[in-house]
């Protein structure tokens, strides 16, 4: 490696550092010109093939010559590393201007957005026909000259980098906000993948905001793979419509259906910069699946997708009806909520009829905006009839229409249109689901149809309210669920003794203690507080005595008033479909695992698409030490969701059992990819991986990720429970009973695990283990 040349380059000031490295203001005093010099993380391995490569790539990368890609001057070898030579862009980053703009509360006008958008994807159209993927195209890797022009920086640099890192793992490259779904999935990407990326900035230009934002990377990647981007309108009204078509275009999931060239990008640009008829079609809608990550951070798991026998036509349920979500029709996206809030509380309603069973909402909002027919949608859930509607809102009046079809026959079986004041919208709920069970010849009890009939709130703005609060708690992400926790409040505010907001405060609060990204007493108190309050004013709430009865299980370890307060929520709501599977739960963290497959057999039926459900079956198996049926379900879950990458935990857990050591560090490993640039890295992951290691006697390894995560308490929580994980793989068994004492005093909602988790299966004869096991009332 050749010693720094400090003869060739006169450093100035810092520039800036990141994740990628820092960059210098110099002086190259050979040919006396002012440069940028990037000088890699010193963590980078610098290997004879890898020098080799940096320099082959460089070279492709000085070759280009664009006005609009920073100029690539040299890279060279220091006995600290690597280093690039760059053109020096003193105007600042992109993403520097977008920040003034969002403090100021002003935005770029349309032509400027068009403006850069034509220039950056001039430059990559240039990159791209010489085969050079930038793959990290974001505001912060654009820089500005002196008179505004913009210049794409950093070109290559992702692929430069590839190179393994010495504590991390392989890294998925490219900043995590700005990735394309074949990015998130860590498959091979071309130049459409720029494309994505380009639509994201151009999104962020003209809203001032990132059109996918989330707390943690695996939200993040969900929501990137998955869901539509937030409606521009959201954040800025009047823009043109075929502007906003564009960005849809650029965003579409799938590559096939984005610009298939950075010209014909550019070209269309161009078009509406010039006030010309664009080109591209009208992007097609995704279904968007709602993600439970809440759950499946707490046990550390993913989806485990069984998939179910389609069973023929004679062999379905002739009262298992599905909902489908009713469309909204009333222009506006913003009133999304309240459509989704009909199908829901429809769905609820139809829920409190015993006789009917009913396929749950995680399941059937899979199917937003499908275009698949009613009779293979039945098939795929189960179902013999379908329930679909559309809801019209507007000022105080609302229009609903609904009707249920034999999914056999596609006959008409009911079918109804109300157009109603908004104060009889709970007569409207109460009266689909009453002439639904006529329709299906189910007899409705005295006591049901007492529930059905009952009207939750006098006071319309706190209906609205909870609405909204549900609907952000179905995102199952922690800033939806604070905002969701914030309406629900508002809604208390309106009506103090609304219960349903109050089931909703307690769910919210529930799910966020699932995170483990918070202290256990900032979350599960707060739980049981909201949830006893909401059964005070009525006691024939399931949400709440499910909250109750899950808040009692991970804090209080109060097994028996836990177990209670679940078997009420399944007797009010036979097709609460959560309630059963939290009540699975508790049965498998006790032992009882044939009890638990029984229940989970039952709530797989009522919502077979669930990850969280799914994720269950795999988790009683490996806690249950049936490591290869385990094994076997977290990679059909893979199969089908490739992007709930939360699987690889419980399914690294089964390889590391069986002794498959390099398989479970290569799960582990993705699903840590590009950890980095997450605006919050989840410490779970990292600790597994570091009991891995060590477990397969890369102690020095392991130890990196002890360090890792040490880093990480100074601004977050980490689960004592999980530090004992780490240091049990390590073979330090006092430290482990030193972590799992601290947690047990902190009411650490993963001591659950304690009985059952093969992790600890080597301390069970400890005497302290035995007498935590003792206060847990795990003993038995």
């Amino acid at each position: 490696m050749a010693p720094w040349d400090r003869s060739r380059y006169k450093i100035f000031e810092e520039l800036g550092r990141g994740g990628m490295g820092v960059v210098y203001r110099a002086e190259d005093l050979k040919l006396h010109r002012v440069v940028a010099l990037k000088f890699f993380p010193e963590d980078l391995t610098v290997t004879e093939p890898a020098v080799a490569r940096f320099q082959r790539e460089a070279e492709a990368i000085s070759a280009m010559n664009h006005p609009n890609i920073a100029t690539l001057y040299d890279c060279d070898e220091t006995d600290g590393g690597m280093f690039l030579a760059l053109e020096f862009l003193p105007g600042g980053t992109l993403k520097s201007k977008v920040k003034r703009h969002r403090s100021k509360g002003t935005q770029f006008t349309v032509k400027e957005v068009l403006d850069y958008g034509i220039q950056l994807a001039d430059g990559l159209a240039h990159a791209h026909k010489r085969q050079i993927v930038h793959r990290d195209i974001k505001t912060d890797n654009v820089m500005l000259t002196e008179d505004g022009r913009v210049k794409i920086t950093d070109f290559g640099l992702a692929k430069l980098i590839g190179a393994r890192q010495i504590t991390r793992g392989e890294s998925t490259v490219g900043t995590a906000a700005y990735m394309s779904p074949e990015q998130i999935r860590a498959e091979v990407v071309d130049h459409r993948s720029d494309i994505f990326s380009l639509g994201i900035v151009l999104y962020e230009l003209l809203t001032t905001h990132l059109p996918f934002r989330a707390e943690h990377e695996a939200a993040l990647a969900y929501m990137i793979t998955h869901e539509d981007p937030s409606p521009v309108e959201s954040f800025r009204t009047g823009v043109p419509e075929p502007l906003v078509r564009l960005l849809h275009r650029c965003l579409e999931k799938e590559r096939e259906k984005r610009y298939q060239t950075a010209d014909e990008l550019a070209a269309d640009l161009k078009r509406l910069r010039d006030g010309s008829t664009v080109s591209h079609r009208r992007a097609a809608k995704h279904p968007a699946i709602p993600w439970v990550i809440g759950a499946a951070i707490v046990i550390a798991a993913g989806g485990v997708y069984a998939i179910l026998s389609m069973s023929k036509p004679g062999g379905v349920q002739g009262k298992t009806i599905a909902v489908l979500p009713f469309n909204n029709m009333s222009g506006n996206p913003e009133d999304e909520y309240f459509s989704d809030g009909m199908t829901e509380d429809i769905l609820t309603h139809l829920g409190k009829i015993g006789a009917l069973r009913v396929i749950s909402r995680t399941t059937m909002m899979q199917y937003k905006g499908t275009r698949k027919s009613i009779r293979e949608i039945a098939a795929e859930v189960n179902a013999a009839v379908i329930l679909e509607g559309s809801v019209r809102r507007s000022a105080d009046q609302v229009r609903i229409t609904a009707q249920l079809i034999d999914a056999r026959t596609d006959e008409h079986l009911w079918a109804e249109t109300y157009d109603k004041e908004l104060r009889q919208i709970f007569a409207i709920q109460s009266d689909v689901a009453q002439a639904i069970a006529t329709a299906l010849q189910a007899t409705l009890s005295s006591s049901e149809r007492e529930r059905i009939e009952r009207k939750s709130t006098d006071n319309l703005e706190a209906y609205d309210l909870y609405l909204k609060g549900r609907y952000n708690w179905n995102k199952r992400m922690p800033d939806k669920l604070r905002l969701g926790i914030d309406q629900f409040n508002q809604a208390i505010l309106k009506d103090s003794n609304y219960a349903l907001a109050y089931a909703g405060l307690a769910d919210s609060y529930t799910i966020l203690g699932n995170f483990n990204l918070f202290s256990p007493d900032q979350t599960y108190p707060e739980a049981k507080v909201a949830a006893s309050k909401a059964l005070a004013l009525d006691n024939n709430l399931a949400e709440a005595h499910a909250s109750l009865g899950f808040a009692l299980m991970n804090y209080d370890w109060d097994w028996a008033a836990a177990e209670t307060e679940l078997k009420r929520a399944i007797e009010i709501d036979p097709n609460y479909s959560t309630a059963r599977s939290w009540y699975a739960f508790l049965l498998t963290v006790t032992g009882r695992f044939e009890e638990a497959a029984f229940v989970r057999k039952k709530a797989l039926e009522l919502d077979p698409l669930s990850p969280v459900i799914n994720a269950d079956v795999g988790l009683t198996l490996y806690f249950a030490r049936r490591y290869d049926e385990a094994i076997s379900q977290f990679l059909k879950t893979l199969e089908i969701d490739p992007t709930f990458v939360l699987t690889n935990i419980p399914l690294a857990g089964a390889f590391e059992q069986k002794q498959m050591f390099t398989e479970a560090i290569a799960k582990l490993e993705t699903l840590t990819m590009g950890m980095s640039y997450a605006s919050v890295r989840h410490p779970i992951p990292i600790l597994v991986l570091g009991h891995v290691f060590a477990v397969a006697g890369r102690r020095d390894d392991a130890l990196n990720m002890l360090e890792l995560v040490k880093e990480m308490t100074a601004s977050q929580y980490v689960a004592p429970y999980w530090m004992g994980v780490l240091s049990v793989g390590l073979g330090e068994k006092d430290q482990a009973l030193a972590w799992l004492e601290r947690a047990f005093k902190e009411h650490d909602g993963s001591m659950v695990f304690l009985k059952v988790d093969p992790v600890f299966d080597g301390m069970r004869s400890e005497p302290r283990f035995i007498d935590l096991l003792r206060r847990m009332k795990l003993d038995q």
